[in-house]
């Protein structure tokens, strides 16, 4: 992988990072939420649902760009990992 391949695949691990950010409340928040009420676990998916489609669109705009996979290989891992520590988050939660 030469230099500017690289620099777009950390672009989408940036951009993944940055979607989810917008459109999930903090891990934080997540944690102390009431995992027994489905209104905020269902607010929670839809948030995760809209953040991999922006992530993955971001990712496959960027791969069409320098031609190469990489950038949405990396979006893809990127917002699967990202999924994981919200829903382990999620049904961690005790309450």
């Amino acid at each position: 992988m030469n230099e500017s391949v690289l620099g777009i695949a950390v672009l989408a691990l940036t951009q993944a990072v940055t979607v989810f950010h917008q459109f999930l409340p903090p891990l934080t928040d997540v944690r102390r939420s009431d995992s027994s009420n489905p209104s905020q676990v269902m607010d929670v998916r839809i948030g995760e649902a809209a953040s991999v489609a922006l992530t993955l669109g971001i990712g496959s705009i960027l791969s069409v760009m320098v031609k190469k996979h990489e950038p949405f290989t990396i979006a893809a891992i990127s917002a699967a990992g990202l999924v994981a520590i919200y829903e382990y988050t999620l049904r961690s939660n005790p309450a």
